[in-house]
């Protein structure tokens, strides 16, 4: 990421941040943790311009969190890795996942034919309260898929703290006594100098739209997630690839089988 493109994306997101019409202090907060974000990732790997708009579309994803849970509360979350942090092991991934998260995960080979375990990590996640003060950690492992064409595919296991905000899905089924909840986000990613249009301003005011500036040119992708509790874990099976909600629920289920066998 050069510097004059990280700059862009810190205008940009220094002006959302304004519009919002925060203090001063908590501004510089807000600006201070996602710049030192930036500049992790810009030291832990080699990104293009597109995946920059992803963390000015988290960041983003953040502020428009704060003003929604009073005082105290839970009002949006944190964390991210570097790529030297991945394992490439799959039973030593299982073995790190249940020694932090306490308890035996579910971590398959394979979620379909031809879509394979590549490598993962474990980690924390920050929660945060609408004053940008750290309210705690929670566990969470990583598990990344890959098919023959490159496809990327994400399995995320947590144990989340009480007062995270639950999961809402637009289709659900039920497996092994277990709710599947499948929703599809659309993001819009802009040039840091477009500005979108009234009709994708307003798709954003009603949640239907999350708009973020990293791009060469206007794009639009398609976050498609699968979620279901076990216990007190979390899973979340998740793509921006061309994927169906019902595929994925079947995925899922490959995902509870795995610790059956």
């Amino acid at each position: 990421m050069n510097s004059s493109w990280e700059d862009k994306i810190k205008t940009q997101l220094a002006e959302e941040i304004h519009a919002v019409d925060f203090s001063k202090e908590t501004q510089d907060r807000i600006l201070n943790r996602v710049h030192g974000q930036i500049r992790k990732r810009r030291i832990g790997m080699k990104m293009n311009r597109k995946y920059t708009g992803v963390i000015l579309a988290a960041a983003l994803v953040v502020i428009g969190g704060i003003t929604a849970i009073g005082a105290g509360k839970i009002a949006f979350t944190s964390g991210g890795h570097a790529v030297d942090e991945e394992v490439e092991n799959l039973a030593e991934l299982s073995e790190m996942a249940e020694e932090k998260l306490g308890g035996s995960v579910r971590i398959p080979e394979n979620l379909a034919e031809g879509i394979t375990f590549s490598s993962g990590v474990v980690n924390d996640t920050d929660a945060w309260d609408e004053e940008y003060q750290k309210l705690g950690s929670f566990p969470k492992a990583m598990a990344f898929y890959k098919d023959g064409n490159g496809k990327s595919y994400t399995l995320t296991i947590s144990k989340p703290l009480e007062g995270i905000q639950e999961y809402a899905g637009i289709v659900t089924q039920t497996y092994q006594g277990m709710e599947l909840s499948g929703k599809v986000d659309q993001y819009l990613f802009l040039p840091p100098d477009q500005k979108p249009s009234e009709e994708e301003r307003q798709l954003e005011a009603e949640g239907k739209l999350f708009i973020s500036y990293g791009s060469d040119e206007a794009e639009h992708e398609t976050f498609t997630s699968v979620s279901w509790n076990e216990g007190s874990f979390v899973y979340l099976l998740s793509t921006f690839e061309n994927a169906e909600v019902s595929e994925m629920m079947e995925w899922a289920k490959t995902v509870i089988d795995s610790g059956n066998e």
